[in-house]
């Protein structure tokens, strides 16, 4: 290795803090596809000068050790990200699932995602559990909705309006 490669390569672990696939392949810190167009010098020849510079060896270990621990924080956030990524994809999906019209399409889905996550369903069982859920909540909406109507009516239309004296009339 020249004396420029070298300092390249102190850079590159140091200030940089590329980790060795970067250095030799072109590997983006963190995973990815090799870009040989960013490595500055071969893994054989970066090796040969570990063997024949035991101090350049030295610092390299403890610059790309440190550089190492970044790399796969960087790659855990990556595999956190496109598992969020995923689970958001499933919310539409799943709401694209009940009819447009259906305006409780927010309040079907969080029963659904209740479900997947206490394990009593599937997602591969979700579309064909989507009209069931629809059944149910219309089934509940309808349930409240009689037991509204079914409430007494007061004065101007207000259920159990009360006067001062606490008996039903006028509130005067």
């Amino acid at each position: 290795m020249t004396a420029t490669e070298i300092e390249a390569v102190k850079r590159a672990a140091s200030v940089e803090g590329r980790t060795f696939s970067n250095i030799t392949c072109g590997v983006p810190v963190g995973g990815g596809a090799k870009d040989y167009s960013k490595a500055i010098v071969s893994s054989s020849i970066l090796m040969g000068q570990y063997k024949r510079d035991p101090e350049f060896a030295c610092f390299m270990k403890l610059a790309i050790g440190a550089n190492a621990g970044r790399a796969r924080k960087i790659r855990y956030t990556r595999v956190h990200t496109a598992t969020v990524r995923d689970d958001n994809n499933d919310y539409y999906k799943i709401r694209d699932m009940i009819p447009v019209g259906n305006p409780n399409r927010d309040d079907i889905v969080a029963r659904i995602f209740e479900d997947l996550l206490g394990g009593t369903l599937k997602r591969e069982d979700v579309p064909a559990r989507v009209k069931a859920y629809i059944a149910e909540t219309e089934q509940a909406l309808s349930d409240q909705l009689r037991q509204v109507r079914q409430q007494p009516v007061g004065i101007a239309g207000r259920g159990d309006v009360r006067g001062r004296d606490g008996l039903p009339g006028a509130t005067m």
